[in-house]
């Protein structure tokens, strides 16, 4: 895989980059280039830096016309049986969405968090630009991904639903995401 989305063609910047070890993630495709647009727009108008930890994934039409299996929330390939090629729902397929550790500095150390149902003004902005800029579903919260937050512009796509905002499953919407996303 190419270190750098830039030797594809695709747009980068350095408010947006992919974790280091991001080909060994199960969701380690690359995001769609409108999807990148949205976060190098929203890194320059909040200067907020994006690390993205999990990407676009196989679809699951691919996997299944390739004979692929499902072992718990899992799917592999008969061909590699040790390397799952997707894993959870349908979102993160042909890579219209992704989970991302967001920071406030350039040096990636003072890590946004998203898991709170109070959360602080850097929360809420990051949001609401991520809103205006065009992405249509967020997930975050208490016991979701930890400090990490979703995003995603599947909705019509992939067979992604029209929810727009989730926490942990099995929990309330926390209260702050769901006012902005509505």
């Amino acid at each position: 895989m190419p270190q750098r989305s830039d030797e594809l063609g695709l747009p980068t910047s350095p408010q947006v980059i992919y974790k280091p070890d991001f080909d060994s993630q199960i969701r380690n495709g690359y995001i769609q280039k409108e999807l990148m647009n949205i976060l190098i727009n929203v890194g320059v108008q909040t200067g907020f830096y994006m690390t993205i930890v999990s990407g676009g994934q196989m679809s699951l039409a691919e996997v299944k016309s390739r004979g692929g299996y499902q072992n718990g929330k899992q799917w592999f390939l008969p061909d590699n049986p040790r390397r799952a090629v997707r894993t959870g729902s349908v979102r993160h397929d042909n890579g219209w969405a992704a989970d991302l550790t967001v920071y406030r500095d350039a040096s990636r150390t003072n890590v946004i968090d998203f898991g709170t149902n109070n959360p602080d003004n850097d929360v809420l902005r990051f949001v609401s630009a991520c809103r205006a800029a065009g992405i249509q579903a967020v997930g975050a919260g208490p016991g979701y991904m930890g400090a990490n937050v979703h995003v995603d512009i599947a909705y019509g796509r992939n067979g992604g639903g029209a929810t727009t905002a989730w926490g942990k499953q099995g929990a309330p919407v926390p209260g702050w995401l769901s006012n902005i996303m509505a």
